[in-house]
Order: C-alpha cells, then sequence, then structure tokens
C-alpha cells in the first residue's frame, strides 16, 4: 500500500456491487419460484400473479397494471400481507 491512499471508499463501493448482486440473483430465483402462483391481499382487492418473465401483474379495482419483481413483494407475502390463492 503506498502512503497515503485511502482505498476505503474502493472497498466500499466493492461491497456495495457484490451485496446487489446477490440481491439481483436473490429476487431472480424467489421469481423462478413463483412463476405461476397468484396472491391476493386480506380485503381480497388486490390480486398478484407472477407471470413467466417475472413480472408482477396486478389486478385491482378491474384495472391491471404490471411492475417489476422485486424485494417489496417478497416481504408482503412473508409477512403474510399478501396469501396465496
Amino acid at each position: 500500500m503506498g502512503k497515503g491512499k485511502d482505498f476505503g471508499f474502493r472497498a466500499t463501493e466493492e461491497t456495495r456491487g457484490a451485496a446487489e448482486t446477490q440481491e439481483r440473483e436473490y429476487l431472480k430465483q424467489k421469481a423462478q419460484d413463483l412463476v405461476g402462483r397468484t396472491f391476493q391481499n386480506q380485503d381480497q382487492t388486490l390480486v398478484v400473479t407472477v407471470d413467466d418473465s417475472g413480472i408482477l401483474i396486478e389486478v385491482r379495482n378491474g384495472q391491471r397494471a404490471a411492475r417489476p419483481f422485486c424485494r417489496s413483494f417478497v416481504e408482503a407475502i412473508e409477512a403474510g400481507r399478501l396469501r396465496g390463492v
């Protein structure tokens, strides 16, 4: 190591990059595990289906929407806010 050089920032960036890669891989695997499954919230106003490409298809009050598979969806299932149909 050279005198007066700070490698802390570089190490932090590498750690952050590794964590982001690990998160993407985790979400990719979870999406594959849940393909074709349908979930709904407790009051049955929201129905979410995981399609073949890992996109979440949401239907709320007759309106359809699509969004990418994300951590908050997995957390909602784990917390019991969304349940399998």
